[in-house]
């Protein structure tokens, strides 16, 4: 369904949660010592896209992490919106 044949069940797993959620988060998985933040651009037939940021995680606390959340997912439909 979209997906390619080398992305494993975990994984494909995984991305579906993210699309239900709309939004993911995690510290420390990119670089040490960071936070990011990604929302997928979803069209008819799956993610297209996505929209993010990382930054310094001693800088962006609980609160920035939702605030960030709910800006980027709104702007990942903004976007899905326009590709219709």
């Amino acid at each position: 369904e979209g997906v390619p044949d080398r992305v494993t069940e975990e994984r494909r797993d995984e991305l579906a949660r993210i699309v239900r959620a709309g939004v993911v988060d995690g510290v420390d998985e990119l670089v040490e010592g960071s936070v990011a933040v990604a929302a997928p651009i979803l069209a008819a037939d799956g993610i297209v896209g996505a929209v993010g940021i990382v930054g310094p995680a001693f800088r962006c606390g609980a609160a920035c992490v939702e605030q960030a959340r709910l800006a980027l997912s709104a702007a990942a439909r903004a976007i899905a919106d326009g590709l219709v």
